[in-house]
């Protein structure tokens, strides 16, 4: 019963070893995709400020520039999302497998075999008090 336990404790630990090795993972995935969301934010807003859409506004119309900006803009933010697509899909599963791990310790934790005191810690009766 305590080699159970002993089991049951370095699981435990290659576990929590796991755990801890994907949410450092999960905030590098998330670096990245921050990185890219910004890179996209200053694209969007870079839209429109060169000299060729202020003559092309001289020459057409702002209002049909404008249309045009914010078709750049609008196809800059679906560029955005399908690059940091797989990011966000690469949480999810690691969020998942998170959880997986912590539904594993928990039957681990709960087990009859690892909850059952260890031997050393039971109290043994003095012969001859009653």
């Amino acid at each position: 019963m305590d080699t159970d336990r002993l089991e049951g404790k370095a699981i435990l630990a290659r576990l929590r070893q796991m755990q801890a090795e994907l949410r450092q993972l999960k905030q590098e995935v998330a670096a990245h995709a921050t990185s890219i969301r910004s890179d996209f934010t200053s694209k969007r807003t870079a839209v429109g400020k060169t000299v060729g859409p202020l003559v092309a506004g001289m020459i057409v119309g702002r209002r049909a520039v404008g249309g045009v900006n914010a078709i750049n803009r609008d196809k800059l933010r679906l560029d955005q999302e399908r690059a940091t697509a797989p990011y966000e899909n690469l949480k999810r599963v690691i969020d998942d497998v998170i959880s997986a791990l912590n539904r594993a310790k928990a039957g681990i934790e709960n087990s009859a075999e690892y909850r059952a005191p260890a031997p050393s810690s039971t109290i043994t009766p003095l012969k001859g008090v009653t």
